[in-house]
């Protein structure tokens, strides 16, 4: 008897399932010290049990759509619209590929100008102007392709690559008109000039209605028309002038479905959903 008990046991040990590894989500966000990997980090430590959030550090959207279409890359993101827009404009079976599934915090057009350049307005610009709009592949070089797109008034201004300090310098010494640096608030590059640079730069506004036609990869509204809380910018900007209006949008979750199976899917969104709250209120409504 005590044999057979034995042997059940023994057949019994080896056939408890054992517990489930976690599955595992690569998530591309953006440079290590920015808005997207904050937020990304923040997403991986609401993870439940289930799953473990790996944290990618990138270039931002650019690359991030890279990563994500590639075999080996990531199997989610957190981008700008505006990178998505571009894909399903250039390569359209790429940006099919791509699938939003939650909105994250609210970020804005901010356009810095030259006071000695007299521009109130991105409109206001002259095809004698320069704008620096960073480096190919920018989240401000993005938005400005997605510009010409809806009035080709813009491919006739001059561009340079600079961004950053570089650019602002530039600006405030009026060799570059323009500067636009699209964020949440307060960015580093802007606090930076409401602090010292208020006496020759100006925080203008930006909006050119033929915006209003530019869609997001769902069809719907690529931008909303609203002020930007200068609250954040308590030096200059919040003191001497009017919140500009200008274009903002919804930084978002993107996923490749292909790379997805409907629990990881599910798993990633719960903590999405958990960690939504606190992106918001550290990084903008």
């Amino acid at each position: 008897m005590n044999r057979i008990i034995l042997s059940a046991l023994a057949v019994s040990a080896f056939t408890v399932p054992a517990l489930a590894e976690p599955q595992t989500v690569t998530l591309c966000t953006g440079a290590k010290e920015g808005v997207y990997a904050a937020a990304g980090e923040t997403i991986a430590n609401f993870a439940g049990s289930d799953i473990t959030i790996q944290v990618v550090y990138t270039d931002g959207t650019f690359d991030n759509m890279s990563r994500l279409l590639a075999a080996d890359g990531c199997d989610a993101m957190i981008g700008q619209p505006d990178g998505p827009v571009y894909l399903k404009r250039t390569k359209p079976s790429d940006a099919a590929r791509i699938s939003r599934v939650m909105k994250l915090h609210r970020e804005y057009l901010q356009v810095l100008c030259s006071k000695e350049s007299g521009i109130d307005d991105l409109s206001d610009l002259k095809e004698t102007d320069t704008v620096a709009i960073g480096p190919p592949g920018s989240g401000s070089w993005l938005i400005w392709q997605n510009f010409i797109e809806q009035d080709d008034f813009y491919a006739k201004i001059k561009t340079t690559t600079d961004a950053k300090l570089i650019a602002l310098t530039s600006v405030a010494s009026n060799e570059t008109q323009c500067m636009v640096v699209p964020s949440g608030v307060p960015n580093g590059v802007v606090s930076e000039a409401d602090a010292n640079f208020g006496d020759s730069v100006e925080f203008v506004s930006a909006t050119d209605k033929d915006f209003n036609d530019a869609e997001d990869i769902d069809g719907k509204a690529l931008y909303e028309f609203v002020k930007v809380p200068t609250k954040q910018y308590p030096v200059t900007f919040n003191r001497y002038w009017s919140a500009p209006k200008t274009v903002s949008w919804n930084a978002s979750l993107y996923v490749n479905k292909a790379k997805m199976t409907a629990d990881k899917l599910n798993s990633l969104l719960k903590a999405a959903t958990r960690a939504r709250s606190t992106i918001l209120a550290n990084y903008g409504q």
